[in-house]
């Protein structure tokens, strides 16, 4: 019992006491020169310690007290490398472990790769040619963001928006059936050639994008005739409603261009980013230029017009570069017989970006000199009677296609072949596929279209056709330029004359195939796809039994 208040002083004395008067001590200030004593002894004594594999084990800075580890990492395609702070392992820049970097620098650094992650993918996410792409986009969105503000503005001034007299009712009413007619065109085009986008995404693209420019001049001209708003307004709202809805079906296919992964959604979402960016400084140059003439109401209605020429040829210029800045890897019927053409005369294929800078955007190649054009078509297109279809079907026995000649080309191509410089056969060439037709039979079709083109126009040692010609075209030997090697084919050629190059360069065809599409693999060229039209595509022919 008495032994008690013993234990009990003991442990007041040892157990509570202490860590009471450290706390006190702690707030107090007291004991604080001798821990800072303790730690300045330590930065001497790390500051003496000999430096252990430099570059590898310590920094070359002793004032950052970091060692660096022999380990980086990379983010965002930037590299870095680890480093002990002496608390824990961190990442830092190669410009962070210089001595000549602030703490500003330091953050200013790190804004600039914050602002880069948000509006820019990662450089080794996508393709190189997405850069390229990337700058004329800017340029584009701002000319367009401009162009659709002053359109904006001639819209209100010529629906009375602002006048004394302007009726609010009336002027809400001619806006909604604007609109409306406008959703109306935009469905239209949608519903009618949105199977058709992927089989020339460029020539749609910048088609269209001339039809929304001529549609943004059209508002630009309503202030002058406000009595025939609604027509003009509508009018320009269903061209501007085709240009929209191509822009938007286009755009994911040239976003999957660019993706080396899976990172579309990534793409898509960076696009929107610099849009917005881009839109908006549009908008802020818009209204300096009319808070500059705000003084004189003459000059505001005159600035858009004066403005149009220049905004409107920014925009094309934009979107031209834009679009020739894209490297295509996939093959439509033009691509196809452009890297055919060239590996027929040079021996090898050639890259996505030369024949995105030679693809046309607005009219049709010239693939051969426009000789003998290719048309992927029906069968009721390349059989013109029974007898010439059991010719086809025999001739191309245990093939997926039938390759055939037409005495003329059908539609706008035969007025093409009219014009200056190019040839005047009045021929065409029609492909025609079998329901289970696979890309490596359209790929086959193409080169035997063009062997056939070079064979019945060049003229080594004999006449058109003749097996001497095929045979050199057969043997990929390089030629040289056309305009030194061929003669011009003049009028329709005669049906014993084609039968025999057809079947000719139909065998020169399954003979190189297999070489051609290696060679287009090796490329980089995606051969297991082919970008068909929609009505190519829903027209096959099968074969049944009589």
């Amino acid at each position: 019992m008495d032994l008690q208040p013993r234990r009990l002083l003991s442990l007041r004395k040892h157990v509570i006491v202490p860590p009471l008067f450290a706390s006190l001590g702690s707030v107090l200030g007291w004991g604080r020169g001798r821990r800072r004593a303790a730690r300045r002894s330590q930065a001497e004594a790390a500051a003496q310690r000999p430096k252990e594999g430099a570059g590898e084990g310590s920094s070359d800075d002793p004032a950052l007290h970091c060692r660096v580890l022999p380990v980086g990492a990379v983010r965002g395609g930037r590299h870095s490398r680890y480093v002990w702070d002496g608390r824990v392992i961190r990442a830092m820049d190669p410009g962070e472990l210089s001595t000549h970097n602030g703490r500003l620098q330091k953050r200013l650094m790190r804004m600039r790769e914050a602002v880069v992650a948000a509006f820019l993918p990662a450089r080794g996410e996508v393709t190189e040619d997405y850069w390229g792409y990337a700058r004329w986009r800017a340029g584009h969105r701002l000319f367009s963001s401009m162009l659709q503000n002053f359109a904006t503005q001639s819209l209100l001034l010529a629906v009375g928006v602002g006048a004394q007299r302007s009726l609010p009712a009336a002027a809400a009413i001619n806006w909604i059936l604007k609109d409306g007619l406008g959703r109306l065109g935009r469905l239209s085009v949608a519903a009618r050639f949105g199977h058709s986008f992927d089989s020339d995404l460029k020539r749609f693209r910048f088609a269209t994008s001339l039809l929304f420019s001529g549609s943004i001049a059209l508002e630009y001209l309503t202030p002058l005739w406000p009595g025939r708003f609604l027509l003009m307004a509508s009018v320009a709202n269903v061209g501007k409603s085709i240009g929209l809805t191509t822009y938007i079906s286009t755009q994911p296919s040239f976003g999957k261009s660019f993706a080396r992964g899976e990172n579309l959604a990534d793409i898509t979402a960076k696009a929107q980013a610099q849009q917005m960016v881009m839109d908006t400084a549009g908008l802020l140059a818009c209204v300096a230029l009319m808070s500059a003439v705000r003084a004189r109401p003459h000059a505001q209605r005159l600035l858009p017009l004066a403005m149009l020429p220049l905004l409107a040829a920014g925009d094309l210029w934009s979107i031209w570069h834009e679009l020739k800045s894209i490297h295509l890897r996939s093959l439509n019927r033009e691509r196809a017989e452009m890297t055919a053409e060239a590996w027929l005369r040079d021996g090898q294929v050639p890259s996505a970006q030369q024949v995105s800078q030679e693809e046309p955007l607005l009219l049709p190649s010239r693939v051969g000199g426009g000789a003998l054009p290719l048309r992927i078509a029906p069968l009721e297109t390349a059989a013109a009677d029974p007898a010439g279809l059991m010719r086809l079907l025999e001739r191309h026995r245990g093939q997926r296609y039938l390759l055939a000649y037409t005495a003329r080309p059908p539609g706008w191509r035969s007025l093409l072949q009219r014009l200056p410089g190019c040839d005047g056969s009045g021929g065409g060439l029609a492909l025609a596929l079998r329901e289970d037709a696979r890309p490596e039979d359209v790929l086959t079709g193409v080169l035997q279209a063009s062997i056939l083109r070079r064979a019945l126009a060049a003229q080594p040692g004999g006449g058109p056709g003749e097996p001497e010609g095929l045979a050199h075209e057969a043997g990929l030997t390089p030629q040289p330029a056309a305009g030194a090697s061929r003669a011009r084919l003049r009028g329709p050629l005669e049906t014993r004359e084609v039968d025999a190059a057809l079947a000719a360069s139909n065998a020169a065809a399954r003979e190189q195939a297999a070489k051609f599409m290696a060679a287009l693999a090796a490329g980089d060229w995606q051969v297991g796809s082919f970008m068909l039209g929609a009505s190519v595509a829903r027209c096959g022919y099968f074969e049944a039994g009589l």
